[in-house]
């Protein structure tokens, strides 16, 4: 310690002074700036959305169970200020398609359950959600947010957190998502439910079940005004899948 401080008065003396090197130790990143990180960055690369725990675990998640109309909603923020709150339950519609390998995946038309993640090792879900925008056609959003609520979190080797990815989707029609198919159609459309334009991301904890809020990115809201009155559909999927 009395060289660091010799050795710093001499640098000083002869050259002015000058910032040394400081010696920290190893720092954890906290789910709360990992959460910050998603929100402002879209995840900011791999090294932040790929956490191999999730799928290592089987981490898995719910929304909303089929019975309950919110929260499942897309609230949009209109020119001059106002909100408008639509309901992909009430306005279009949701649901899941599963993958358990091979070229096929699978969903019911009459299913409008939300599992997401990594079931029993080997079935890879992925959620989506559809609002109809008819009652806001020809009208300019300026930002639009999406809120929905854990209803149920499942794994079965440990882990308490993941990281929850709203997709654009890209290649797939509302009325392609919504019909049944168990083939390769199908799987395409898993496909697309988890790849493309990432419109924001979210640090989803076990232990803070509820509502989590998921601020969509700028690309997205140049989506909903482009779509004029049609469906906005986004995918969700649980890390690194």
């Amino acid at each position: 310690m009395m060289f660091y401080f010799i050795l710093k008065f001499s640098f000083f003396f002869f050259f002015g002074q000058i910032a040394l090197p400081t010696f920290q130790g190893v720092q954890k990143i906290s789910s709360s700036s990992l959460n910050q990180e998603c929100g402002t960055q879209g995840c900011g690369g791999a090294s932040l959305c790929s956490e191999p725990e999730c799928e290592k675990h089987q981490i898995s998640m719910r929304w909303s169970t089929t019975n309950q109309v919110t929260p499942d909603n897309l609230v949009l923020t209109m020119q001059g200020g106002n909100t408008v709150t639509l309901s992909a339950l009430t306005t279009g519609d949701r649901g899941w398609y599963k993958h358990s390998g091979g070229n096929t995946a699978n969903h019911t038309s009459s299913n409008n359950n939300t599992y997401t993640g990594n079931m029993s090792g080997t079935n890879y879900y992925r959620s989506w959600f559809s609002w109809s925008l008819a009652s806001v056609s020809g009208q300019t959003i300026t930002s639009a947010q999406i809120k929905l609520d854990i209803d149920s979190w499942y794994n079965t080797g440990g882990g308490t957190d993941a990281y929850s990815k709203i997709w654009e989707v890209s290649n797939t029609t509302h009325a392609e998502i919504i019909t049944t198919k168990n083939n390769a159609a199908g799987y395409e459309i898993w496909k697309d439910l988890g790849n493309g334009l990432l419109y924001s991301c979210q640090v989803i904890d076990k232990n803070n079940l509820g509502l989590y809020t998921f601020q969509l990115s700028s690309a997205a809201v140049s989506k909903i005004n482009g779509l004029n009155g049609g469906y906005f559909i986004v995918g969700n999927s649980i890390s690194c899948e």
